[in-house]
């Protein structure tokens, strides 16, 4: 293994936590989002009582986010990196008005 190369691997490891870590979005930009399902260009068939969370990532989250290539995080936060305060775990086959609720719950203190 050529002198250097676990520093380089280390470093590029680093990097990427960096990249992971700093893509929070506020509950304001979720919010947004989520008025936004069911428009003409988000997902116009969107049924909060059918769609779940891995509808919403198939046809409105990858299809926002591919002409830029990025996360949607990146997207919503026009680029700004932003380290959460919570981290949100979900399930894909659950409703994704639910996984919106839990969070703004949250976020109330409810």
């Amino acid at each position: 293994e050529p002198i250097g190369s676990e520093e380089r691997s280390e470093s590029t490891w680093f990097r990427k936590v960096e990249d992971l870590a700093s893509r929070g979005i506020t509950v304001e930009a979720l919010l947004t989002f989520y008025r936004s399902l069911g428009a003409e260009d988000a997902m116009k068939h969107y049924a909060a009582e059918v769609h779940t969370t891995a509808d919403v990532v198939r046809q409105a989250i990858i299809p926002a986010s591919a002409a830029e290539q990025c996360a949607l995080a990146i997207i919503l936060m026009r680029g700004k990196a932003v380290y959460p305060m919570k981290m949100v775990t979900h399930n894909w086959g659950n409703l994704f008005r639910d996984l919106v609720a839990a969070v703004v719950a949250d976020a109330l203190g409810e």
